[in-house]
């Protein structure tokens, strides 16, 4: 799949952006991030986010339009520059080239003419091994309520952010019954549903001001406020979504819903690895082999699934770890010890748990997490707990038990 081409759009006259923007519509995978309509306000754009392309019109003003060519190639000599002129005789084109743009594009701008033009950009980006474009989608999602899997996605969240490198969102998608506002103890004016009901006009702009900012550096876009919001919220809108965050972000984290909804589901196949938090409990153990089961021939869905066990070690949680795994088929992927008290404590007072209290064996265990899925994926991982990713010879264990199954 090819990664998303980011690129701002800089040029007075609005006719002009508008055609440009309805031949890029057409065009995957671009995303137009901001558009500016005057030039001086490209370094301030330039300087919230990295971009794959500028769009600069030049024929407003010439001069000013080509010192912005140079300007950009100073300030971020990764990004290409093309240029778009009504004009095509070869004076412009030399005096654009030789303030450092790389493609001069004659308006009214054509498919044809545009495509060729993108294609040298991917091309190039390959050569030079740049990431620039690319992100890691992660969803969380519990076999049963109450297992912490929103926990665990709002504090690998946060254990993400805290690199300035890293520019990362957590979406919640557990549309009816989602806390992980109450996690943050954010109070936000924009929802998911306004941002899917707006998805055919999001820029870069309209969609960080659709979000809000936690202090630990994460991005966090809550669930509908209202009941009556959830059906508004569509799986094909949410996939457009996604896209979109893929373009601006390093990592989106995805809290689901333990109702496999439509949206579960589209958000699961959009993402690079699914974490299924459970617990050492007969519900868990059952739902969760259930769970696997159903995943089997799904796309290779099941191939990106892992297995976060949480609360290892509470004394209530009686079945023994090696069990769970005979019973599933697979190994855990990773263990997170109990620590009850401070979970709640860190709920409580609206604060992650990984500042409320970092020191503890579950805020280590997920700042480990957090480590490992921003690992390369060569060669695969082992876990905190030294096990593989791969699954494990099917055999007669405790769900074959419970359910009376060969």
């Amino acid at each position: 799949m090819q990664s998303v081409l980011r690129m701002v759009l800089v040029d007075p006259c609005s006719m002009t952006r508008e055609d440009l923007k309805r031949i890029l519509a057409g065009m995957d995978p671009v995303w137009v991030e901001a558009e500016c309509g005057h030039y001086d306000e490209l370094a301030e754009i330039l300087s919230q986010t990295g971009v794959d392309i500028v769009i600069i019109g030049i024929d407003s003003d010439p001069a000013r339009a080509l010192e912005l060519v140079a300007e950009v190639g100073r300030l971020s000599p990764q990004t290409r520059i093309f240029v778009t002129s009504s004009l095509s005789e070869s004076g412009p084109i030399l005096q654009a080239m030789r303030a450092g743009a790389h493609e001069y594009l004659t308006t009214p701008i054509q498919m044809e003419d545009m495509l060729p033009a993108l294609d040298r950009v991917r091309q190039a980006t390959n050569r030079n091994g740049s990431t620039t474009g690319s992100s890691k989608v992660i969803s969380v999602t519990g076999v049963v309520g109450g297992v912490g899997s929103t926990c665990v996605a709002v504090n690998a969240g946060c254990s993400l952010a805290a690199d300035p490198n890293r520019r990362v969102v957590l979406v919640d998608l557990d549309l009816v019954m989602g806390d992980a506002d109450v996690c943050l103890d954010l109070v936000h004016s924009y929802t998911l549903t306004d941002v899917v009901e707006n998805i055919s006009r999001l820029d870069f702009t309209l969609l960080k001001r659709s979000l809000v900012q936690h202090k630990s550096g994460l991005w966090f876009l809550p669930h509908p406020c209202n009941l009556t919001d959830v059906t508004r919220v569509h799986a094909d809108s949410l996939k457009r979504l996604i896209g979109l965050l893929k373009a601006t972000f390093t990592h989106v984290i995805l809290n689901l819903s333990n109702g496999f909804r439509d949206t579960d589901i589209a958000a699961m196949e959009t993402s690079d690895t699914v974490l299924m938090v459970a617990q050492l409990d007969v519900s868990c153990i059952r739902n969760l082999g259930r769970l696997l089961k159903a995943l089997e021939g799904s796309n290779g869905l099941l191939d990106r699934t892992k297995v976060v066990m949480n609360r290892v070690g509470a004394k209530e949680l009686s079945i023994p770890l090696e069990k769970a795994e005979e019973t599933i088929g697979r190994e855990v992927y990773w263990q997170i010890p109990n620590d009850w008290q401070s979970t709640m404590a860190a709920r409580t007072a609206g604060v992650p748990l990984i500042v409320h209290a970092p020191k503890s064996k579950a805020s280590q265990a997920i700042a480990k997490l957090a480590i490992d899925l921003d690992a390369p994926a060569e060669g695969g991982s082992t876990g905190n707990n030294g096990n593989s990713n791969g699954s494990a010879p099917k055999r007669r264990g405790l769900l074959a038990m419970l359910t009376g199954s060969a």
